[in-house]
């Protein structure tokens, strides 16, 4: 009986496809006149702005606190520390944390090979200085970093300072749109 194939199992039935009987389109989409930055904050709304705005002024405040509890202040954070600009300045805003936003989008558009050389041009002079930039790079969260376990303790996740942008941008994509049960896999 070698070479020869018999069939194990019963023959599929045939599945008859019926056509789409919906619309298949984004969801809660701006006019289709609207300028684009409406599309923009589509997924970058002002709630993750101002949980951004909040822990990064929280890491400045905790980061200096620090220091002055240690009285370390001035031999951590010299004279000539560009924290000092900070202080001077004051705690970052929704309009500077766009601003930075702005600033961080066109250094995509725009490649230059040092970070400074981008303040050789004079709109990202007019945005603000290259010392602020850096230092709302430097103190920038989304997360309290007290509220999350350390590496080594228990429930530690390596994407928890990240985690909640994803959470927002899948949650804003699932409100913006939803794939139907119609759809193939690659579609959703």
């Amino acid at each position: 009986m070698s070479g020869v194939w018999v069939r194990a199992f019963p023959p599929e039935e045939k599945e008859v496809f019926k056509p789409y009987d919906e619309l298949i389109s984004p969801r809660n989409m701006p006019d289709t006149n609207a300028q684009p930055v409406a599309y923009f904050y589509l997924f970058f709304t002002l709630n993750l702005m101002k949980q951004f705005v909040k822990e990064t002024n929280r890491c400045h405040e905790l980061i200096i606190h620090m220091c002055m509890i240690a009285k370390t202040f001035i031999a951590t954070i010299g004279a000539n520390s560009r924290v000092h600009i900070w202080l001077k300045h004051g705690q970052l805003n929704i309009k500077e944390f766009k601003e930075f936003i702005a600033v961080i989008l066109n250094m995509g558009l725009i490649r230059k090979p040092t970070l400074e050389q981008y303040w050789k041009t004079p709109w990202f002079r007019e945005m603000f200085s290259r010392n602020r930039f850096q230092l709302i790079l430097k103190f920038l969260h989304v997360v309290n970093n007290k509220t999350i376990p350390s590496k080594g303790q228990q429930g530690y996740r390596p994407d928890a300072k990240f985690k909640p942008v994803i959470d927002h941008f899948n949650m804003r994509s699932k409100y913006l749109y939803k794939p139907s049960q119609k759809l193939s896999i690659d579609e959703s």
